[in-house]
């Protein structure tokens, strides 16, 4: 088997992988990784994926939301999900996605009794001060009937360090017949932006066509770098080399 160079492991990995967070330490070696999955089929029962190009889903179930305002209860058949039993139900529920990744849109898959309509949405506040925005909103049309409701597309980008994130479910209808099931949340990871500087300035400045890989690994503490200021991007990689990248990136843990 041909050894692989540091340049595609790194640009491998990068793209799988969103870079955050300070440097920490890290073995004096660069490189990257393995192919990704299937992109994923939308829907009731999209699995994981992961990259930079496919979908990736969380599904919020209905245990997961809180009430907001007026009152809920949930159902003695779980399979039913969360009944909304008074007018003006509320639900909300915190986002938890890698600072970085790009949410595309939402997915809500609730029960309407006719009475009134169900709407989901995604709000981004900021953590310091200031008003919360609205995006993705969707909303049924009060027609009874269970629903898998997608919201219109969009790009907003998760940020975990300037603001917080929920997902909110409501509905004006009163009575048991109404029951909220999950909201879905379909996103995609991105690679960190470029820099202005280079961390190997020597051998992967800013105009090396793999910088922006390359500086994605040094932020996540995924490589230190061959020596002071160089990356050695033509150098082949090692298996031993190409294990530290991989365990580290996927954070391999196994108890003793």
């Amino acid at each position: 088997m041909k050894p692989l160079r540091r340049t595609f492991v790194a640009a491998c990995l990068a793209a799988s992988f969103v870079a955050v967070g300070p440097t920490v330490a890290s073995a004096q070696v660069p490189g990257e990784g393995a192919a990704g999955p299937a992109p994923v089929q939308e829907g009731p029962q999209a699995p994981d994926s992961w990259g930079t190009t496919s979908l990736s889903m969380l599904n919020l179930n209905a245990f997961a939301f809180e009430t907001f305002s007026g009152t809920a209860v949930h159902n003695a058949d779980i399979t039913a999900g969360r009944y909304m039993v008074s007018g003006n139900n509320c639900f909300e529920a915190p986002l938890s996605l890698p600072t970085g990744a790009i949410i595309d849109h939402l997915q809500l898959d609730a029960c309407d009794g006719g009475a009134g309509d169900f709407s989901a949405s995604l709000y981004v506040c900021p953590s310091t001060s200031g008003p919360c925005a609205r995006f993705f909103l969707m909303q049924t049309t009060g027609t009874p009937g269970c629903v898998a409701l997608d919201s219109p597309t969009g790009s907003v980008v998760v940020s975990n360090i300037n603001s917080t994130a929920f997902v909110e479910a409501c509905t004006g209808a009163t009575g048991p017949t109404n029951t909220l099931h999950s909201v879905r949340v379909f996103y995609r990871l991105q690679v960190s932006p470029a820099p202005a500087t280079a961390t190997f300035p020597l051998d992967v400045p800013t105009t090396h066509p793999f910088f922006k890989f390359v500086e994605a690994m040094a932020a996540s503490g995924l490589t230190g770098g061959c020596g002071a200021g160089s990356f050695c991007p033509d150098q082949p990689v090692t298996r031993g080399q190409l294990s530290v990248f991989l365990a580290s990136a996927l954070g391999l843990h196994f108890p003793n």
